[in-house]
């Protein structure tokens, strides 16, 4: 233990005083955990440079005041540690609703309008979204291809690597994009990163100063559009039906947007597919007035009775001319969150600018992780997981859709494209009250649903919430679902 107690030979107070108190005052504001070992009194007189007796006094007295004890032939421990310190007089926790003036900059103001902290609860039953099923992963797969991903890397790639990413782990994206979303691209016009979001949040710093224009769907994914709204962006409407965004509404845009976001191969929050005509409208669209298409492709993997959606990305790049579509993937959703790697496809112009950007903000992300990904793609583990997963999922989705039909009768309302892909669906009820009494009903109930509102600009005129399937078995869907509907029916 690296254990640093100020002392001051100025100070009348003797050294032993200083470092009972610096020990105690360490114990009590919980930088000694209760049961750390303390180093022993000759090492520790060395490294504060004072002599041994000095330091066997203290450990005494504290030992007497029952701060330490001592453990034969295993040297001495502390009793117990407080976790805020009582005689600092700070508060242990920043209050949130008091303002420290700190000079804060426009950017964190809009931030911190654009999104709002919660507080994990524990749920009995929960229908959280985005979130993907944990227990069918192969871990010891997984645990098998970190080791042969750790022994393979030469010395060199234990530095800094390069901020396009781990070029193994490109080529197979590469191949796999190809395969599976006919997108074609060069290894060099992909760049991994640290998951989608962060690719997001470099393209808008790239593309968006204060008041330019986005292009987004109503309703649209909140994160990505808490992003925009951190940047400054002014947001555009333009809804989305059955089959996605209403392309055709695009000519009504009547001023310059640097940007569209949208999810074409499942819409978010509806879950509508934007079909082959109305891809060819908004790529028209954005060739004829320069507006960059940002395609983020977040759960196409997982399809239940459809084939495989070309990319949008693919479409265009049949087409003539220099890209228009910025292409996102992320591992968080067919892997599990905790990988922190997603990736984008670039048109080849974009890629310079866009590395520079990144490896300000992180570099790269951590190379074991892209090793190990690479590694679980090349060995065929990935794509054997996906086809397993799909049909778990699909599973999953037939017991809700039974769940909410037994349950709520016709109190219950979604869009048949809904159930086509994803881990969720986008669910209105027939209820008398707002989304702000059904929160608190299924909450008392102990029940996780996330609300609908937040991926709208404009309120829904509905009260619905978006309903994840991936994380419950079949049972515990079905009951859930039960208990839901008691709780907003009765």
């Amino acid at each position: 233990m690296d254990l640093l107690i100020p002392l001051d030979r100025a100070l009348s107070a003797p050294l032993r005083d200083q470092l009972y108190s610096g020990l105690r005052l360490a114990i009590l504001d919980g930088r000694l955990t209760t049961g750390s070992r303390l180093p022993a009194s000759r090492t520790l007189a060395v490294t504060l440079g004072i002599s041994r007796f000095t330091v066997d006094d203290a450990y005494t007295r504290l030992i007497g005041d029952g701060y330490l004890f001592t453990r034969h032939g295993s040297g001495t421990f502390v009793a117990f540690a407080h976790q805020s310190n009582p005689e600092s007089g700070r508060e242990s926790q920043s209050d949130p609703d008091r303002d420290s003036n700190r000079g804060w900059s426009k950017w964190s103001d809009r931030v911190t309008a654009a999104t709002r902290a919660t507080t994990p609860s524990h749920f009995r039953y929960s229908f959280t979204q985005g979130v993907p099923a944990l227990d069918p992963f192969p871990f010891a797969l997984w645990r098998r291809c970190q080791a042969h991903a750790g022994q393979e890397l030469t010395p060199d790639l234990y530095g800094y690597g390069s901020a396009r990413g781990y070029q193994p782990l490109r080529q197979a994206i590469q191949t796999y994009l190809a395969r599976s979303r006919m997108l074609r691209t060069s290894v060099d016009q992909i760049v991994i990163t640290s998951g989608a979001q962060q690719a997001l949040d470099v393209v808008f710093r790239l593309f968006v100063d204060p008041g330019d224009a986005i292009v987004i769907e109503e309703p649209s994914y909140p994160a990505a559009r808490n992003l925009m709204t951190a940047a400054g962006a002014r947001l555009i409407p333009i809804g989305v039906d059955g089959d996605g965004l209403k392309s055709d509404e695009l000519t009504q845009v009547r001023e310059p947007a640097k940007l569209i976001y949208v999810t074409p191969s499942h819409q978010f929050p509806t879950g509508g597919v934007l079909p082959l005509n109305r891809r060819r409208l908004l790529l028209e669209w954005a060739r004829s007035t320069g507006t960059l298409i940002v395609e983020d492709d977040y759960d196409s993997e997982f399809r239940y009775g459809q084939r495989p959606i070309e990319a949008l990305a693919a479409l265009d790049e049949s087409l003539p001319g220099p890209g228009s579509v910025i292409y996102l993937g992320t591992f968080s959703k067919v892997l599990f969150p905790a990988v922190r790697l997603g990736y984008v496809v670039l048109p080849p112009d974009l890629v310079d600018r866009f590395l520079a950007a990144k490896a300000l903000t992180d570099r790269h992300p951590p190379t074991i992780e892209q090793a190990t990904v690479a590694k679980f793609i090349q060995a065929g583990h990935f794509e054997r997981h996906m086809a397993r997963m799909r049909r778990i999922y699909a599973s999953r989705q037939i017991a809700m859709l039974t769940a909410l039909d037994r349950y709520f009768g016709g109190s219950a309302h979604r869009d048949a494209a809904s159930t086509a892909a994803g881990l969720h669906m986008l669910v209105n009820f027939d209820v008398d009250y707002d989304e702000a009494e059904m929160m608190r009903r299924a909450t008392l109930a102990s029940i996780l649903i996330e609300p609908a509102s937040p991926c709208y600009l404009s309120p829904p005129a509905r009260t619905g919430a978006l309903l994840g399937y991936a994380v419950m078995n079949e049972a515990d869907i079905d009951q859930g679902i039960k208990a839901l509907a008691k709780s907003l029916l009765s």
